[in-house]
């Protein structure tokens, strides 16, 4: 009798999760569905996490505008600038191993451009060096849209941002510029003697099975173009542009899921020592680049920017990409994450992102189940004084490129 009763109880609980899932999976896809009718999008994925361990990844669309194949939790799409956070995990990972010190000058260790020796490595990690982004140079895109294959070297980057005066001086603003990263990228590569994608698989991708994620920075094969939602520019299919562009500020491919999963585990300590992700986690105000005063105000860290939504303060990693749009976000105030990837031609509408994300959240934390686990996460962990922080009246994030 007592294992029945056993059997039962067990019965139930699978039967009470099963709904539990099917509910928030059943909203979250009405939420895609509802994004992608919005903006006229054809390809949508949402990826949710509770504090229990529950993961629902809901999709809408199709693979490209033109057919009828749907997309599934397995498309892929470049998820950008996300790709940061994993490039300022890699270098505070060879930090604590000694290789090299954050606030340490990139002459230390590159000495092929003068004029930026005395910028820290802190500073390209924070977005406050005022280097140049090549990207903004004339006709920069329209190039790349019609050179797709090309493959781009760091020092042909470096030498294009070079070529041109700073925003600003070190220290003193915060732009999100690719090049700062690039320049990571070439320091990370000169003390380990390893590429930025070996490195990122021996570190991330392999140790946490992020089976659907890699690196690109060389065309794409043609079985990786046959799993990833395409991305447009009006009627032009940017799909095959490769991430050598962006490098480690935004070479990255994988799935929503798979972005949920290093999401929840970078900022539950399963990626870096306490130490080095409360330096991860130090904030420049994005206008003067200095430390921020309030936690309120969006700020950006090293990777990682912290923004107050109506739903409370997230820690953001966004990504933009010709053709494609992706965010990566975690509320420390109550164990949730939350993570999207759309198709996105729509560079004039940063406020899809914030509709994605914060609609997203609502649905999650109004389910019954999930708000009793972020109730019983809060009695079990520290939750950051900023919490109790008023929640801002939108999304407030500044359009990058």
């Amino acid at each position: 009798m007592k294992l029945v009763k056993i059997l039962m109880a067990s019965m139930m609980a699978c039967q009470l999760s099963i709904a539990y899932a099917d509910n928030l999976q059943t909203n979250l896809q009405q939420e895609a569905l509802s994004i992608q009718n919005q903006y006229d999008l054809h390809a949508v994925a949402i990826s949710a996490y509770s504090p229990d361990g529950t993961i629902i990844n809901s999709v809408s669309g199709t693979m490209t505008k033109y057919d009828g194949v749907p997309i599934t939790p397995d498309t892929l799409f470049p998820i950008g600038g996300v790709t940061r956070s994993f490039t300022a995990a890699l270098v505070l990972k060879l930090q604590q191993q000694g290789k090299l010190n954050i606030n340490d000058p990139l002459g230390k260790y590159i000495t092929a451009y003068p004029n930026w020796s005395a910028i820290t490595l802190k500073q390209l990690l924070s977005q406050t060096s005022g280097i140049y982004s090549y990207d903004e140079t004339s006709g920069w895109w329209l190039h790349l849209a019609f050179h797709s294959d090309q493959v781009w070297s760091a020092s042909q980057l470096a030498a294009i941002s070079y070529a041109n005066s700073p925003y600003f001086q070190p220290g003193l603003g915060w732009r999100f510029t690719g090049m700062d990263y690039v320049l990571l990228g070439m320091v990370i590569e000169k003390v380990t003697g390893q590429s930025v994608a070996s490195l990122f698989n021996q570190h991330f991708i392999e140790p946490l099975n992020l089976n659907a994620t890699f690196y690109s920075d060389q065309p794409y094969t043609d079985a990786q173009l046959a799993q990833m939602a395409h991305g447009y520019v009006s009627w032009h299919d940017l799909t095959d542009i490769n991430g050598s562009w962006i490098g480690p500020g935004g070479a990255l491919v994988s799935t929503t899921s798979d972005m949920l999963t290093w999401d929840v585990a970078l900022f539950t300590g399963k990626v870096l020592p306490a130490e080095q992700l409360k330096q991860m986690l130090q904030f420049n105000d994005i206008k003067t680049g200095q430390p921020v005063a309030s936690a309120a105000t969006t700020a950006y860290g090293l990777g990682i920017a912290r923004v107050n939504t109506p739903m409370g303060i997230l820690y953001f990693a966004p990504g933009i990409t010709p053709g494609y749009r992706t965010g990566m976000s975690y509320s420390p105030c109550t164990g949730t994450a939350i993570t999207f990837a759309l198709d996105s031609s729509l560079m004039s509408h940063p406020e899809v992102m914030g509709d994605v994300l914060i609609h997203s959240y609502q649905i999650l934390l109004a389910d019954p189940k999930v708000a009793a686990a972020v109730k019983a996460y809060q009695a079990h962990h520290a939750i950051p004084a900023f919490c109790t922080e008023p929640p801002a009246t939108g999304f407030d994030f500044p359009v990058i490129s």
